[in-house]
């Protein structure tokens, strides 16, 4: 069952819609795990220009947004849906995840976005947290802005479990001139990796988008 998924940190589309919506446009991507969503409002306005069914994040009351979403394209539909944010996170930057079962014909996939933070003990702690959550669901795919680059102790944790999608993609940020690969897709074992890629510039966000096209097995 192939997939095409992309990571994309949309720096609260602050350039508007026009250049992530191209992107979506160009390459008919089915799932996209989104970080920075900006306003609700343009969230929407994204998700109906791409004709894609969102997951934003739930009203927030006296504290800040964990603005991690998703993008899905049918033949694939959102199922179960759990807004997590991380133990100690802090109410000025407030991180977490979105996970969700999607289901799409004869298969299933677990989709996680991230979005980890800027302190390296914080983001190791969220990365173990997350990975707790996600626990045996299989299979599974997380894509986020990790703030960490290749040889961190974030990346091996994801590591651990999972396969390193974009490894051979290159650098995501900063988008005009990339100089650090910090936006990462994993996949559990079982899925298979076929082209990767980093699309965009900086008319569309401050960070590149990582393509990944799966295989993921039916049943």
């Amino acid at each position: 069952m192939n997939v095409k998924v992309a990571t994309a940190n949309l720096h609260g589309l602050r350039t508007g819609i026009a250049g992530m919506a191209s992107i979506l446009d160009t390459e008919a991507i089915d799932l996209v795990m989104v970080q920075e969503s900006g306003s609700r409002g343009s969230f929407r306005k994204l998700s109906e220009h791409a004709g894609m069914e969102r997951v934003a994040d739930p009203p927030a009351v006296l504290r800040r947004r964990v603005q991690d979403g998703l993008l899905v394209r049918r033949p694939w539909r959102v199922g179960a849906v759990r807004h997590h944010r991380f133990s100690g996170s802090s109410r000025r930057h407030p991180r977490g995840a979105v996970i969700a079962l999607v289901t799409g014909g004869p298969g299933s996939l677990w989709v996680v976005s991230t979005h980890l933070g800027l302190d390296g003990g914080e983001r190791y702690r969220h990365a173990r947290e997350l990975l707790g959550i996600i626990g045996d669901r299989r299979p599974f795919v997380v894509g986020g802005d990790l703030n960490a680059v290749e040889d961190s102790s974030v990346v091996g944790a994801f590591s651990e479990v999972a396969v390193d999608a974009g490894r051979v993609a290159g650098a995501t940020f900063p988008a005009s001139e990339p100089t650090a690969r910090i936006d990462y897709v994993f996949v559990s074992r079982e899925i298979g990796i076929g082209r990767v890629a980093v699309l965009g510039g900086p008319a569309a966000s401050d960070h590149l988008v990582v393509l990944a096209d799966l295989n993921v097995p039916a049943g």
